[in-house]
């Protein structure tokens, strides 16, 4: 009788260690997980400052070129350089690379 009882505390034991056991690995993997994204947050978080940072420095351009469309002298810049425009009485010069042309020329 008392061997047995010593067998049952001992079965009981085994069963306790084993209950413990996989409740702490549930812990452990429930702990990592949360560490885990937690740590995605972060990443997450800092490449949208980054981002964010990038925008400022756009926008800032963004309303110096706006400013600048105010002057008559960077919309005749704008006008010269993006449309080949030209003002009145100047003659317009267009410079032909050789190599360019022979190029296109080639491949036709």
């Amino acid at each position: 009788m008392l061997g047995t009882k010593r067998k049952q505390v001992c079965r009981d034991r085994k069963i306790l260690r084993y209950v413990v056991t996989v409740f702490l690995v549930i812990c452990i993997a429930s702990i990592g997980r949360q560490v885990w994204h937690l740590y995605e947050l972060q990443h997450e978080t800092s490449q949208t400052k980054i981002r964010i940072e990038k925008l400022k420095a756009e926008q800032e351009k963004l309303k110096s070129e706006k400013e600048k469309l105010h002057t008559s002298e960077y919309v005749e810049q704008i006008a010269r350089e993006d449309y080949n425009m030209v003002g009145k009485n100047e003659v317009p010069i267009f410079i032909v690379d050789d190599e360019k042309m022979k190029e296109k020329t080639d491949s036709k």
